[in-house]
């Protein structure tokens, strides 16, 4: 069976990791959530069940990249009131 291909999102800056690790620290709880969870595993396992497996027909976003933004909105909720500026 072939690869499954995915979206590129342009996870990949200019400055490579360098600015990430200058800028999060060490102990940020989503930094310790990214080496305790196998996000790979989570993408063979929900590749499975996309039309195609990723293979066949336009490329979908990584299932494990999808549960990341997830995890972020859930951990880290953002008031939605219209009218409202998230920065207030």
């Amino acid at each position: 069976m072939e690869n499954p291909r995915f979206i590129e999102t342009g996870s990949s800056s200019f400055f490579g990791e360098y600015l990430y690790d200058q800028i999060v620290p060490q102990s940020h709880f989503l930094r310790q959530l990214n080496q305790i969870i196998n996000w790979e595993r989570f993408t063979r396992r929900l590749i499975k069940l996309y039309k195609g497996g990723g293979v066949v027909g336009r490329p979908p976003f990584n299932p494990a990249m999808v549960l990341k933004n997830g995890t972020d909105c859930l951990s880290f909720p953002v008031d939605r009131t219209p009218g409202r500026s998230v920065c207030q």
